[in-house]
């Protein structure tokens, strides 16, 4: 039968062997690395972006064009960070109406655009993308460019995403772009939504990526969150040993 009542030395090993369990507990979930499998980060302007300065390897893109009337330029395509196209097509856009897209990736080589019933891909991938950057932009008096209707689905979550929108009144250029950031991304991925293009048919029309919208795709955006380094957390599990010691200490000189 277990006393009602413990002697004070007992009580003190306890409350001794309590705070070394916490501790070297707490070091070793803080070491440990973050279990979910993606994080919105939210929304930032252009200037925002450009200062992260963070290495884009594909992006899937839509812009206005004449649906290929003209047969000089297309309106998707998925480009690589030297801008050349790894994929693309020609696509007829209705003013202000609402066309799905999509953004695939298998997580081994293939990632996969579709927009209404146009479908890109590209096996060109060598690794896990990190992290995504939609940009939308509108630099024409009279312009928007929306993404709306938007989830997110990687390592078994599936999430709503923000819209992400530009409208332009006037003056509009480069750093008026629109972001928004997902990141910690592991393995497979797919980014479901609805794209609209708007824009004035009296004044002078948009061209190429002067409306258009891009899901930039990044290898390891480490900069944007920072974790305690392991050297650190090792000198924290010191500083609760040396706690534990120092009370062991006290003990036996008591």
């Amino acid at each position: 039968m277990i006393p009602l009542l413990l002697s004070l030395p007992v009580i003190l090993m306890l409350n001794f062997k309590t705070f070394a369990t916490l501790g070297l507990t707490a070091a070793a979930l803080a070491i440990a690395p973050n279990a979910e499998a993606f994080t919105r980060y939210g929304s930032l302007t252009a200037q925002e972006f450009e200062d992260r300065n963070v290495e884009v390897v594909l992006s899937p893109e839509s812009r206005w064009g004449d649906g290929g009337v003209s047969a000089r330029t297309h309106e998707v395509n998925i480009h690589r960070s030297d801008f050349s196209t790894a994929d693309q097509s020609n696509y007829r856009w209705e003013n202000g109406e609402a066309v799905n897209f999509s953004v695939v990736f298998d997580g081994i080589n293939t990632l996969t655009y579709t927009i209404g019933d146009t479908v890109l891909q590209t096996t060109e991938v060598e690794d896990n993308f990190s992290d995504l950057y939609l940009r939308t932009s509108a630099y024409r008096a009279g312009s928007s460019m929306t993404l709306t209707n938007m989830t997110f689905s990687n390592g078994g979550t599936t999430e709503a995403i923000d819209d992400v929108a530009s409208v332009c009144d006037s003056g509009c250029g480069f750093f008026d772009a629109s972001y928004y950031h997902i990141g910690d991304i592991v393995g497979a991925f797919s980014l479901t939504g609805q794209s609209m293009m708007s824009w004035d048919e009296e004044g002078p029309l948009p061209t190429n990526s002067r409306l258009a919208y891009q899901v930039k795709l990044v290898y390891g955006d480490g900069d944007i969150v920072s974790t305690p380094e392991p050297g650190s957390m090792l000198g924290l599990a010191g500083l609760a040993l040396g706690a534990i010691t120092a009370g062991k200490g006290k003990k036996k000189d008591a």
